[in-house]
Parts: C-alpha cells; structure tokens; sequence
C-alpha cells in the first residue's frame, strides 16, 4: 500500500488506509517513513521482473511528548541508538497471460526503544517481521492484500521472547465503465500484549476492521468517495463503532 499510495489520497481508492499502516502521527504501528539510504532495482526474464528493494535507515522510537504519547517516531534527525533499521522487499510482476499480477514477500528489522514524558527509556524491543504481499491490478480489477507476521523480542525487562503477533488485510475494488471505483476491505489484527512494542503504542491493541465505500471521479485531478467502516477493537476495554467519512480529493 505505501509504495503505491503514499501519500496520495486521491491516488487510493479508498478514503482511509488500512489502521495499522496509517502513518505514524495517525496510529500506524509500522514505520511509514525513515531517514537512510534505499537501493533498488529489477531483472526481466521470459516470465516478468523481478523487482528488489534494500534499505537501511534510522530506527523508529516510541514517544511520549504531549499529544504524541504512545507515537512512533522515525528519527529523522539523528539515531537514538546505535542498531539501524533494515529492511527488504522482492517482489515477480508476471507479464502475458498473468499481466497485472505481483507478488512478494517483504521483511524489516530493527531495535525500538520507548522513553517516557521525562525521557526515559522504559523498553527496548528487537522488532522482527516478515511478510507476503499480492497485487492484481487491470484495467478493471484491484485487488491488494499484505500479511505481516511479527517475532519480537524484548532486550529490556527479561520478560522473554518470541512474542508473536500478526497483521493483515485485503481490498477488493472494481473500476466500471464509468468514472465509479466501488470497494470493500477487511482487515484485522492480533497483537501480542506481552510484546513491549505494541503496549507501549498507542495503537498497539489488536482490532478487526470491515469497509465499504465507492469513489467518483469527477476528472483527470479530482474524486469524491464515500465509506463506511465498522471497527472492533479487541484488547484492553473493548470498543465498537461505526464511521461514515466523505472526501473531496483533489492532485496537482
């Protein structure tokens, strides 16, 4: 989704991006953005390309500063330690027959430390995921689905490792012969609340998430959408609840 999309709200289909990977400041429990270096490249073949991604950049902290309690923070100043963030993404976009078609698999890594209002650290997480990701996309369809399967260990409290957690959604859309793009998504979440990283972010609780919506475009720089989702939130106090959002999107 970020590569795709990012962060270009008239560019998606649907009006909000999947919860757990929203940007940081709005919830998101992954790092949308960092500071480092990024090589990429692809390999065509009888089949497709092959396409690679390798980046390594400043790890990601946990904050607790006023209205951005619980926040990832990418660092974009400076490290607050010494271990980098790495990461990696390969991917076969299938041509022919199969044109439209891209899957892949992706992977990070990096050490998350949480500081409290006075600066403080008060955890120190080794955050370990791997996924898979599938794209269809033609003239008609767009389907996106990713997966990430989390094996974090806690380097602070000793309280243990292999905490195991997971993410996932998937999104189906269709592009009519008109200017109308209708969509549905699910989306869910079961995360580990022993893991120090996901009880130190705000968002960090395990959710599932069902959406409906339809977009309109209006011309070439502008869409209208409308969605309705309905969100349970499963850990701690837990909450159920209804939105229905409108977005007048516009590109330059």
């Amino acid at each position: 989704w970020t590569p795709a999309f990012h962060p270009g709200a008239k560019i998606q289909p649907s009006i909000l991006r999947p919860q757990f990977i929203e940007f940081e400041d709005k919830g998101g429990i992954l790092p949308t953005h960092t500071v480092g270096a990024w090589s990429m490249g692809t390999y065509r073949t009888s089949l497709g390309k092959l396409n690679y991604d390798l980046y390594i950049g400043n790890g990601n902290r946990i904050v607790d500063a006023g209205s951005d309690t619980g926040v990832l923070d990418f660092n974009a100043v400076s490290d607050d330690n010494s271990n980098k963030l790495l990461g990696l993404n390969v991917s076969f976009s299938f041509e022919e027959t199969l044109d439209g078609l891209r899957l892949g698999i992706h992977g990070l890594k990096q050490e998350v430390s949480a500081y409290n209002a006075a600066s403080t650290r008060v955890g120190r997480t080794m955050m370990n995921t791997l996924g898979v990701y599938a794209v269809y996309d033609t003239d008609k369809w767009e389907v996106l689905s990713e997966y990430y399967h989390f094996n974090n260990d806690d380097l602070m409290s000793g309280a243990g490792t292999n905490h195991t957690s997971w993410a996932g959604f998937a999104q189906l859309a269709y592009r009519t012969d008109g200017a109308w793009m209708p969509y549905l998504r699910t989306e869910k979440t079961a995360l580990n609340q022993s893991d120090a990283y996901f009880l130190q972010q705000a968002s960090g609780r395990s959710y599932t998430r069902n959406a409906i919506g339809t977009r309109y475009d209006l011309d070439v720089k502008s869409a209208i959408k409308l969605e309705i989702n309905h969100t349970s939130i499963t850990d701690g106090v837990a909450t159920d609840f209804n939105e229905v959002r409108a977005q007048y999107a516009i590109r330059f």
